[in-house]
């Protein structure tokens, strides 16, 4: 990755007993509304690097299969595009129709290595990361030795969709499936709740 941020935060709402707002509050309206906490996690990168393979072919020697070979002055943009098959994939400009094929887009940008050619490795980026996760707490003091507490969290909180370039395994002998994502970065938004009991 070649930037990345990462931030925490926790931050106690200023309501109830002691606090800025509602510090005249009586014990139900305190228990319900006062001494909430707000806590959490965020973070962005950016993209991941990735490898165009050049598939079962062997211009070095029989173990080593080598690496697809960008043509010159080609750059593919990669991202999250939509193929030909409705399928999310890695690069744009696969082009659909009568006229056109995968096939002509990958000609177009790569060729197979020579004999003694490994290729070019790692020389494109796909997606990077971003998640924010939240967290709202609150405690009751029961007895001196009595607490009950309470969370409740929420994971990739705007439900975003990373996929993960290093599945997408593009190689440049099968047009049908080049680029195709097969894995995500991110899971779907969750939520959590806990309630707990100390003495």
């Amino acid at each position: 990755m070649t930037h990345q941020f990462n931030t925490n935060r926790v931050y106690e709402l200023p309501f109830g007993r002691g606090m800025k707002w509602g510090n005249g509050w009586n014990g139900p309206l305190n228990a319900i509304a006062g001494g909430w906490t707000l806590s959490g996690l965020a973070r962005w990168s950016s993209g991941l690097p990735f490898i165009v393979q050049n598939g079962f072919d062997f211009p070095t020697n029989w173990e080593l299969n080598g690496f697809g070979v960008l043509n010159p002055g080609a750059k593919p943009k990669t991202g999250v595009f939509t193929d030909c098959d409705g399928d999310p994939n890695i690069f744009a400009g696969l082009k659909c129709g009568a006229s056109a094929s995968p096939g002509d887009f990958v000609s177009t940008n790569w060729h197979f290595p020579f004999p003694g050619e490994a290729g070019n490795r790692n020389n494109l980026r796909g997606q990077g990361y971003f998640g924010i996760d939240v967290t709202v707490r609150k405690s009751w003091k029961l007895t001196e030795r009595q607490t009950l507490s309470f969370a409740g969290e929420a994971y990739n909180v705007t439900n975003s969709v990373r996929f993960d370039a290093a599945n997408a395994f593009p190689t440049i002998d099968s047009a049908g499936s080049f680029g195709k994502y097969s894995n995500t970065l991110t899971r779907p938004r969750v939520f959590e709740f806990m309630l707990r009991y100390s003495f």
